[in-house]
């Protein structure tokens, strides 16, 4: 039904990582995300939301804005 892609082709439903579930509510009233917003969101620690962080960029689903305490992450393309 669905042809899957990692190059940011849309995926099926089933294949959203439930981390970006939690955090789009946050992406679309702010437009962007940062490593508080995640711990806060999925209950995790800081080491943990950068992990959750780089694997969703890895994914396509966000993409990286900044550096350091400037980080933001915006809704992958």
């Amino acid at each position: 039904i669905y042809e899957l892609f990692s190059s940011g082709i849309p995926v099926a439903e089933a294949e959203i990582p439930h981390e970006y579930n939690a955090l789009e509510p946050v992406l679309k009233e702010k437009g962007y995300i940062k490593n508080e917003d995640i711990r806060i969101a999925l209950g995790v620690s800081r080491r943990q939301a950068v992990r959750v962080a780089g694997k969703l960029v890895d994914q396509g689903m966000l993409k990286v804005s900044g550096r350091g305490r400037e980080r933001r992450y915006l809704p992958g393309s």
